[in-house]
């Protein structure tokens, strides 16, 4: 008997910016914040370029470069993405390891 799978992408069920935080932490949590790039791309491109483009007041071509592997979004850039999202930057004490 063959099983067929179909690919999941998590990013692809992100609907709220309560399902972001939750994408975003767990991620970053398995990780790393190395990978905050990566992850914001993912629900980037699941809620689409332009849109967060236009509710961040960026440009597409701008959001994309930021984005890109070859980008380093400025602290200005990761704070207007956020808001995009309707997520904002918090600073919290790491737990103790």
């Amino acid at each position: 008997m063959t099983v067929e799978t179909a690919h999941f992408r998590a990013a692809d069920h992100v609907q709220t910016a309560e399902d972001a935080i939750l994408f975003i932490e767990a991620t970053l949590e398995e990780v790393g914040t190395e990978n905050l790039k990566p992850i914001l791309r993912a629900i980037a491109d699941s809620i689409g370029m332009t849109a967060l483009a236009e509710k961040s007041g960026m440009t597409r071509a701008g959001l994309y470069r930021a984005l890109s592997d070859e980008g380093d979004p400025k602290l200005s850039t990761l704070t207007a993405i956020l808001d995009g999202l309707g997520l904002q930057l918090q600073v919290v004490p790491k737990e103790a390891a």
